[in-house]
């Protein structure tokens, strides 16, 4: 997801896991052929990025592989606070287990908000098996989070909260350290990006 709009999934994942979309199928093409990478047992892995590594330039590059062969990546020693993250999950068993549902139905998105909760996704004409609240980044980018007038909404609508503080607290909470993550990780992406086509320049000069 990007830092703008995310789903809170019922249940939550246990893993940290981001997938790449902003590469091209061209780009990835053209990265693939040239970074003549086999795709070994061991390699069709899921690709683990350890973001303490103080190089930047391996660090980068390990993302754009990762991006380039496999299209996802799960990453570990993350700045994201143990405390926001449990925080997070708890709100979120609270929220979606302990919820009426006549409570969550106050919060439905409907047709001029798609923000909001919702439990009747189809994929492939059949009704999904998860609960969703979706959320995003008030308009105009306002900080308070009060969601209060139309200076809030976005052309995807407006959050909607229940009226639980602690629970939007540990949602906005999350979120925001997720952005300052999600931010990291792009210019690391632009970072690596750069980087390959150097080494794919480099390789069709040789040849």
């Amino acid at each position: 997801k990007n830092t703008e709009h995310w789903s809170i999934f019922n249940p939550p994942s246990t893993q940290t896991c981001l997938h790449c979309t902003a590469w091209s199928k061209a780009t990835r093409a053209r990265i693939q052929h040239h970074s003549k990478m086999n795709l070994t047992p061991k390699s069709r892995e899921v690709p683990t990025i350890n973001l303490s590594n103080p190089n930047l330039k391996t660090l980068s590059l390990e993302i754009a592989r990762a991006c380039s062969t496999h299209g996802f990546f799960q990453i570990r020693n993350h700045t994201l606070p143990i405390e926001t993250n449990l925080a997070f999950r708890t709100s979120m068993e609270r929220f979606f287990l302990e919820t009426s549902p006549e409570s969550k139905a106050q919060l439905k998105r409907h047709g001029s908000n798609s923000r909001g909760y919702f439990d009747n996704e189809l994929t492939r004409q059949k009704r999904d098996w998860k609960e969703c609240l979706d959320v995003g980044v008030p308009g105009w980018r306002v900080r308070d989070w009060e969601e209060e007038g139309d200076r809030c909404g976005c052309l995807d609508g407006m959050n909607r909260f229940p009226e639980d503080r602690v629970f939007k607290g540990a949602v906005v909470e999350y979120f925001e350290a997720c952005e300052v993550l999600a931010d990291r990780l792009a210019r690391l992406m632009a970072m690596g990006l750069m980087l390959l086509r150097k080494e794919m320049h480099a390789t069709n000069d040789e040849e």
